[in-house]
């Protein structure tokens, strides 16, 4: 029996395993419109980089091989072709784009006219994918995006996207029409807006292109997920078997769980920047908000890496207005790892302990002030950037004291994506004790990625659960993570503008808290804030998400905002009210 048991227990295991890996794969063929891109050309985008979050990842799995500059003569030529085919298995997929490069007539090694070459090139990669018993799937190239003086868009790819289409139907290949698709996003755009599915940016907006660049070509985040989504909608269209594991996220919504808000709502702090809310229902029925503040007789920046500290307010309501009660974590000297600045503070309770999870950092000397400045190149300001780490304190009471402990919880790993810094807490506390701490890392100021690590308990040590960030994207920020209805969901800042040109707070599901999806209906607070008074205000800022959870449910979400008004700005923790289930 003792036999039989272990036998069906590595039965079992090893179905498990084969069941939770993909049995197809959707190889990608292609230029630079749709292949990976590696950090130093970011936030350059290839639309084959976001086409997995359109798919079932337990099901499908996607494998870019696209490369930048290719054409369908030089990815034979190269052996990148070759390197698929061997590859291929039955039931697996090729998508295939090419044109971008086939034009370029004038360079021989990569140029392939549109009647000839290339459409032989189209015709072998069909025969070479059918004799592996594998699917091929063609698309036409991705428009560049080109409007003349009158603003009217026009065309550059002449025969090639035709070329395309006729061999699709000569040999019965599904297509998927890139090139009127990514048209049609353009067009509706306009020539304005358009420029912001391209990788167009001002000199010093990103320090990879510190004197700016044009390129209507190649796509930002932003655009990268939108062509990725069109590639989604083809596949149904052309009723690609392939169709039935695309992420059924029609019911996934955050946004539309929104209720007007009152203005007055919310916390401020007359003569203080306010920033970073999180709040908890007390055991005194009362609503506790902590939040970050440092005074506003300083710029805004880079003064929060300074000069911040995490206040306590308290209001009857979740709503507020809060009133401020007292300082909960104060700078305590440069000797301690936090002792100058407090930041990011997200409150959990454990049993009947308070857990407030920070950012701290120290650097030398005396805190900046109006009198004694600090600018955002000074070597003051990149120590403490460099010196951000994650705390906890604990408290019996939501109005402390609280107990700091003498060294962070997490730290960053050297020669790691977060060697920079770590900071942006977001612990989610487990039915069985544990604490996962998902947080952001930085390997290099500006890359951004989020990253887990799972703890016994809050004081316990905190192991990372891989070396690797999660799939939750290259520049997202300000993660708040919950469970709700057997899954794990998410709010974070879209600080690259993948989802949206503002840069606003975007939605993610996952089974498992470890792979993650963004629903096709992405934005989840707008910087476009409805109030009850029936009138509708862009702000500022949309940034530090944090829900408040009451008996298992989301029931308000507060989040950073301000606004400019008399020529002087404003910041504020903003609360929204949200639908009942």
């Amino acid at each position: 029996m003792k036999i039989l048991a272990l036998f069906s227990v590595l039965f079992l295991t090893a179905v498990s395993a084969f069941a939770q890996k993909p049995s197809i794969t959707v190889y990608l063929a292609g230029d630079s419109t749709m292949a990976q891109k590696t950090d130093d050309r970011r936030p350059e985008t290839g639309w084959g980089e976001y086409l997995q979050n359109q798919l079932d990842d337990r099901r499908v799995r996607v494998e870019n091989h696209a490369q930048n500059g290719r054409s369908t003569k030089s990815f034979i030529n190269e052996g990148r072709w070759q390197a698929i085919v061997d590859k291929l298995k039955k039931g697996d997929y090729v998508f295939i784009e090419f044109g971008h490069n086939d034009e370029k007539l004038d360079k021989p090694d990569v140029g392939a006219a549109a009647g000839t070459d290339y459409r032989n090139n189209l015709i072998r990669f069909i025969a070479d994918v059918r004799a592996k018993k594998a699917f091929p799937v063609l698309l036409t190239p991705v428009m560049r995006r080109r409007f003349d003086e009158k603003g009217e868009f026009y065309d550059t790819h002449g025969e090639y996207p035709d070329v395309v289409r006729k061999v699709a139907a000569e040999y019965k290949v599904p297509l998927i029409d890139m090139h009127r698709k990514s048209e049609s996003i353009i067009k509706s755009l306009g020539v304005e807006d358009s420029k912001k599915l391209f990788l167009i940016l001002r000199p010093k907006e990103n320090p990879n292109y510190p004197d700016g660049v044009e390129d209507n070509t190649h796509f930002s985040a932003f655009g990268a997920e939108q062509m990725a989504r069109a590639a989604a909608d083809g596949i149904r269209e052309a009723k690609i078997k392939l169709a039935k594991y695309l992420i059924d996220d029609k019911n996934e919504d955050f946004r539309a769980r929104l209720l007007p808000t009152k203005y007055e709502s919310g916390f401020r702090m007359d003569g203080y920047w306010v920033w970073c809310g999180s709040s908890i229902k007390g055991d005194d029925g009362k609503y506790h908000l902590y939040a970050s503040r440092w005074p506003n007789s300083t710029p805004f920046s880079p003064y929060w890496l300074t000069n911040s500290e995490i206040v306590h307010a308290v209001a009857d309501t979740p709503e507020g207005p809060y009133k401020f009660a007292d300082v909960a974590l104060a700078p305590r000297g440069p000797e301690f790892w936090d002792g100058q600045m407090t930041h990011n503070p997200a409150i959990r309770k454990y049993g009947d302990t308070y857990l407030l999870f920070y950012t701290g950092t120290t650097y030398k000397g005396a805190r900046p002030s109006a009198t004694n400045p600090v600018g955002e190149t000074d070597a003051l300001k990149l120590e403490a950037h460099r010196g951000e780490r994650i705390g906890l304190a604990t408290s019996k009471s939501p109005y402390g004291p609280w107990t700091r402990l003498d060294k962070p919880i997490l730290d960053t790993v050297p020669n790691s994506w977060e060697q920079y810094l770590v900071s942006n807490a977001a612990p989610v506390v487990m039915k069985d004790g544990k604490v996962r701490l998902y947080y952001k890392g930085v390997e290099k100021l500006r890359v951004n990625a989020i990253g887990l690590a799972i703890a016994d308990c809050p004081t316990c040590e905190y192991k990372r659960v891989s070396d690797k960030p999660l799939n939750m994207g290259i520049g997202a920020e300000d993660p708040f993570i919950w469970q709700e209805n057997g899954k794990f969901k998410a709010l974070m800042l879209d600080h690259d503008r993948r989802y949206s040109p503002d840069k606003e707070i975007f939605y993610a599901v996952s089974d498992d808290g470890l792979k993650w999806r963004v629903p096709r209906k992405a934005i989840a607070v707008s910087r476009n804030v409805r109030f009850a008074d029936g009138s509708v205000k862009k702000m500022s800022s949309t940034e530090r998400p944090h829900v408040l959870i009451e008996n298992g449910r989301p029931t308000y979400v507060f989040f950073a905002t301000g606004e400019t008004i008399d020529g002087k700005r404003y910041t504020w923790n903003m609360v929204i009210p949200l639908k009942k289930d």
